[in-house]
């Protein structure tokens, strides 16, 4: 499991898979939403602005990462 670090409280999942590099564009985020290959928590997300918070985990095919918010601001 990879831990990506946010310098935020939370941060939306499209802006999640373009920040941890799984998406180029917000447009091919939207796209991997819509088609179910999103988990979030272990369960399917269609919800392209979901919030994440720390310690949330999202999974696209074999990758998995944790999403830590840096409290060193």
């Amino acid at each position: 499991m990879e831990q990506i670090k946010i310098q935020t409280e939370n941060i939306k999942l499209c802006q999640f898979l373009k920040f941890c590099s799984i998406s180029q564009t917000g447009g091919n985020a939207n796209e991997l939403i819509k088609s179910g290959a999103i988990y979030v928590n272990n369960q399917q997300c269609l919800m392209r602005n979901k919030k994440l918070k720390n310690h949330d985990t999202i999974q696209y095919g074999n990758k998995t990462f944790e999403v830590v918010v840096n409290d060193n601001n």
